[in-house]
């Protein structure tokens, strides 16, 4: 689009216009994303300017063109932005794992309160010591050290 909308200027003796269109596919890859956005902003406004010259169409600025440069900077755009929304959902939803495990804690905190009315009974004696352990958080420990294997010592012989 840029290339035809170059040489459209340049017959239309509009060097200015010509100018900000006037760039290589290889400058257009090296721009970083947002200069990237905004040159092909750019490109798009002059097509929509030019479209409307006479000999457009026969130079290749057409509406067609013009649409799909519109759609591609929408779409990059939208991929641009999208690990930002990827990041914002994760800690959103970080912070709602956070509050439902808070509040599940509370809960098991209230049926603690709640095991000691069974301690009555016998039944209820067995239902509330199965709690209390299940309630235990056992650390059995971790060997982050590589076990040595032991030596072969000689043992000295008595001759």
């Amino acid at each position: 689009m840029a290339r035809a909308l170059a040489v459209h200027f340049k017959k239309e003796n509009d060097l200015v216009s010509r100018a900000k269109v006037d760039v290589t596919i290889t400058a257009i890859r090296r721009l970083r994303d947002e200069a990237l956005v905004s040159k092909t902003t750019e490109i798009r406004d002059l097509g929509n300017v030019a479209a409307a010259s006479p000999n457009a169409a026969g130079r290749g600025i057409t509406a067609a063109r013009i649409t799909e440069l519109t759609a591609a900077i929408a779409a990059f755009a939208a991929l641009r932005n999208a690990p930002r929304g990827q990041t914002v959902t994760r800690s959103s939803m970080l912070r709602e794992l956070e509050t439902r495990v808070a509040d599940l804690v509370d809960a098991i905190r209230d049926l603690d309160d709640l095991v000691v009315q069974f301690e009555r009974t016998f039944p209820g004696r067995v239902f509330s010591d199965a709690w209390s352990q299940a309630r235990q958080i056992v650390d059995s420990g971790h060997r982050f050290e590589r076990e040595v294997p032991p030596t072969a010592t000689t043992s000295p012989t008595v001759g």
